[in-house]
């Protein structure tokens, strides 16, 4: 175990899961291999890997770091509990599922063609997704705000795991 964890840096689970990521990704290269409109999702790829890159990675970089400055403002850092993470998390899970699925959740009629299913469902399915995501991270939130409000600041236990005493 310390061999591979030396040799490859991480543990057994995430060379399990990159694997199976990798192998995932190879079936859906695979599949869309096989249709002839792979050129077209080869340039949508290229093109989405250069605007991620080029506008959306500067673009949401700096948001995050102008949301994290005013987040901590006049902020109780002992007690603090960050607001933003609760915020980014269903934000960038949304944004994703978007991403994937613009065509059928904005009903674009060049896609709409080329499915079984009835295409008026993906804009409907979406925002339920989404709106359970942010309900689900603020119950989350809420949680953590109102244990770490009546917990008062902590300080490390004793080195030796008892608590202090009086003086012998």
């Amino acid at each position: 175990m310390a061999l591979l964890r030396r040799a490859y840096g991480a543990g057994p689970g995430h060379l399990a899961a990159t694997l199976a990521g990798l192998l995932i990704a190879a079936y859906g290269i695979a599949r869309i291999g096989q249709h002839g409109s792979w050129p077209r999702v080869a340039v949508y790829f290229v093109l989405a890997i250069l605007a991620h890159d080029l506008f959306l990675l500067p673009l949401y970089t700096l948001l995050y770091a102008a949301t994290w400055r005013v987040g901590r403002i006049g902020a109780d850092r002992s007690r603090r509990v960050p607001v933003l993470r609760h915020l980014v998390v269903p934000t960038v899970i949304s944004a994703v599922l978007f991403i994937a699925w613009f065509p059928l959740i904005l009903r674009l009629p060049r896609f709409s063609g080329t499915l079984t299913a009835d295409v008026s469902v993906y804009l409907s399915r979406w925002l339920i997704i989404t709106a359970a995501l942010f309900l689900a991270s603020g119950a989350l939130y809420a949680i953590r705000a109102l244990r770490a409000r009546g917990l008062p600041a902590q300080e490390a236990p004793p080195a030796d795991g008892l608590a202090p005493g009086p003086p012998a």
